[in-house]
């Protein structure tokens, strides 16, 4: 490709540091030695959030902003009284973001948007903790009916085997 644009038209060659990138880049380097190698800046700030994210504190970190985005993200209640929580503060910043490894901005998306909602977080999982405690109170009510049913119907079943017997 270089022969084909011309080696005094190309300045510098943009890569990261692959292995095979790297042997190529030396062999740029010794045939054409106007051209720079130069490594790719993003590539080195992706490596170096890579770093970062390795760190104990930081994993942890990721982790659990990861869980708080996934849950608003998956939990259509919460969801729901997250964005109405939002809108009745009036918080501007956009939505949750989601951490990806193979997306390095992503890193200061997530903890920021964790950090922009920290108060409809806190007033939501309130709500959501008063729903879910209903949903259970009305669950157990259900279970002790059914309960209660089947303690009725097994001793039923039981005093008519012994009057047969």
């Amino acid at each position: 490709m270089i022969k084909k644009i011309g080696s005094n038209k190309i300045g510098a060659i943009v890569s990261d540091n692959a292995a095979n990138i790297k042997a190529a880049r030396e062999v740029i380097s010794l045939k054409y030695p106007n051209i720079m190698n130069l490594r790719c800046i993003v590539h080195c700030f992706n490596l170096i959030s890579q770093d970062i994210i390795k760190i104990p504190f930081t994993e942890k970190l990721f982790c659990h902003c990861n869980i708080i985005v996934t849950f608003f993200k998956v939990l259509h209640i919460a969801v729901s009284l997250l964005c109405d929580t939002i809108k009745e503060k009036k918080i501007e910043g956009g939505i949750l973001k989601t951490y990806i490894k193979t997306r390095w901005t992503t890193i200061y998306d997530c903890i920021n948007s964790v950090l922009r909602y920290k108060e409809a977080f806190n007033y939501v999982s309130y709500l959501t903790f008063i729903l879910f405690f209903e949903k259970l109170i009305n669950l157990v009510i259900i279970l002790l009916y059914y309960t209660r049913y089947l303690k009725t119907t097994v001793k039923k079943f039981v005093i008519l085997l012994l009057f047969k017997f």
